[in-house]
């Protein structure tokens, strides 16, 4: 399984994946100066380990999932497969896995200092709900769209659109213990989520009704 899950992300990547880190490892320091800044705000922290670098890095990396079998003319073999619709989702989920567990590491320290509380469990849900909308989206723009730039426009723009709920900021404003929010913060953090998950699920099964109509992926 863990192999698997490495061979999809060494092909996403098309031997880039020094780059990616170095890459990664500029946004999570930049993201480290943020929160020294604001004397290491969770809200401050979380937007620089978790959504900026699923829209940094994520968006114009998985824009390339269905376009690599496209450039290397093996799409219509892949499809044919039976298994065709578990080897891209397998793709999608590998990557966007791999930057959540980032984020839910680094969120976890710095639920570890007491002076800085915060619910964790919902903070970390949060952020896979982010991440499955993430990569549900470039999923469903990469079967409908044939270039990676198109779909790198495509998921930004849908992203956009998506901002209130993908941007949102988990962290309560009325203070709260270290599991749970207050009831208030509780309702907004149950809208947002819910939207999250219902879009991503809805991205989800297009791209994959899509994934099914052979003939139309291909043309």
């Amino acid at each position: 399984m863990i192999e698997r899950l490495r061979l999809s992300i060494e092909l996403l990547l098309e031997r880039r994946l020094f780059a990616l880190i170095i890459v990664d490892v500029l946004v999570l320091l930049q993201a480290l100066v943020i929160a020294l800044v604001t004397d290491g705000e969770p809200s401050s922290i979380y937007m620089g380990v978790v959504v900026l670098p699923f829209v940094l890095l994520g968006v114009p990396i998985l824009a390339n999932a269905v376009a690599i079998e496209r450039r290397a003319g093996s799409l219509e073999s892949v499809l044919v497969s039976p298994t065709a619709h578990t080897y891209f989702l397998r793709r999608y989920a590998s990557f966007c896995g791999l930057m959540a567990l980032q984020g839910l590491i680094v969120m976890t320290l710095v639920w570890l200092i007491p002076s800085r509380p915060f619910p964790l469990p919902f903070v970390l849900v949060q952020t896979l709900l982010v991440a499955a909308l993430l990569g549900t989206v470039s999923m469903f723009w990469g079967v409908y769209l044939k270039s990676s730039g198109a779909v790198i426009l495509a998921s930004f723009v849908t992203l956009l659109a998506l901002a209130p709920w993908f941007l949102d900021d988990p962290m309560p404003v009325q203070p709260a213990g270290r599991f749970f929010p207050g009831w208030r913060d509780l309702t907004e953090w149950l809208q947002t989520n819910a939207v999250l998950a219902l879009a991503a699920l809805l991205f989800y099964l297009y791209a994959r009704r899509r994934m099914l109509q052979t003939e139309k992926l291909l043309s």
